[in-house]
């Protein structure tokens, strides 16, 4: 993996912000694979020469194919409010998501800028580790679901079309862009759990999902503070590299 240094987006004594390359866990598990949370650890109490342990505070996760901007907190103060923002759902998330359209009677528009907003129950198989649209039966264990998803390019993989999508979350259920999308045609690219196509010839582990953008409250300073991670043009994310200068700006 490339050197942790150059995956931090910004630090200060609370907290520490960093862009978590996608293929890596965000905690230990029983794999015994190189997870980012050890690995931030490692960094900081060899940088600053740390005799004992280094707290790092674990407020939130990404997927292990999903890469982007994480938090964590420095301190156990900055951890409990951070922690209280996510429960009072303050986070602002926004992801970005490459998808090919699978299905000619989707509902998704590829000619809008405009937000358009997504509404469903979904009702987890923790048998196959998937959630279920269950906008019909509305079981009791069914949970609502909401984002937001507009348009931003189009382009071609493999003579197939591709699209940009910006995401933002309202909810945070389990696996919810990739179920969301998929259920109105659009598979992201490398999901087979929830039917992405395998003859498109992408890397192995590749997942078009990407943590773009987080918007947060610092926990001590209390100011309004937001972060932006972009894929590196490599892979199939360089079909749409011209378009991430343009969402630098935005």
């Amino acid at each position: 993996m490339e050197d942790f240094e150059s995956l931090i987006i910004y630090e200060d004594n609370h907290l520490l912000v960093i862009t978590k390359p996608a293929g890596v866990l965000s905690q230990e598990d029983s794999s015994g694979d190189q997870d980012i949370l050890t690995l931030a650890k490692e960094f900081i109490k060899k940088r600053d020469k740390k005799p004992f342990n280094v707290y790092l505070g674990l407020v939130h996760r990404l997927d292990r194919n999903t890469g982007g901007v994480m938090c964590f907190a420095k301190t156990s103060k900055a951890a409990k409010r951070l922690n209280e923002q996510i429960r009072n759902h303050s986070w602002q998330k926004h992801y970005l998501t490459m998808t090919e359209k699978t299905n000619k009677n989707d509902t998704l528009p590829i000619d809008s800028q405009g937000w358009l907003k997504l509404e469903d129950f979904l009702d987890k198989n923790r048998e196959l580790n998937m959630n279920l649209i269950d906008n019909k039966n509305k079981s009791k264990n069914s949970k609502k679901a909401e984002l937001y998803t507009r348009f931003l390019a189009k382009s071609k993989l493999n003579n197939r079309e591709i699209i940009l999508r910006e995401n933002k979350l309202i909810t945070g259920r389990s696996h919810q862009i990739r179920v969301q999308l998929a259920s109105r045609g659009e598979k992201i690219l490398g999901d087979y759990k929830y039917g992405a196509s395998h003859d498109l010839n992408l890397p192995p582990f590749f997942l078009g999902l990407w943590a773009y953008k987080l918007s947060l409250e610092h926990p001590i300073k209390k100011e309004d503070m937001t972060f932006i991670s972009l894929p590196k043009p490599e892979g199939p994310w360089i079909e749409f590299a011209e378009y991430f200068t343009k969402l630098k700006d935005i």
